[in-house]
């Protein structure tokens, strides 16, 4: 992909934005259903909570 990143940290940056694709998506387009999760705004900041971590970027 002509970047200096190793293939371990483009795999995580790959998998992360795949990720965050997936949890906006289920959100916006109401995946889960609208009496799966009654406070949909946690799970959503839990998910990306998760992610910035697996990014490594806290």
């Amino acid at each position: 992909m002509g970047t200096n990143m190793s293939d371990k940290a483009l795999a995580r940056g790959v998998l992360v934005w795949a990720s965050l694709f997936g949890a906006v998506s289920f959100d916006v387009f109401d995946q889960y259903g609208s009496s799966t999760f009654s406070t949909r705004d946690q799970l959503f900041e839990h998910q990306f909570a998760l992610l910035v971590e697996l990014a490594g970027l806290m």
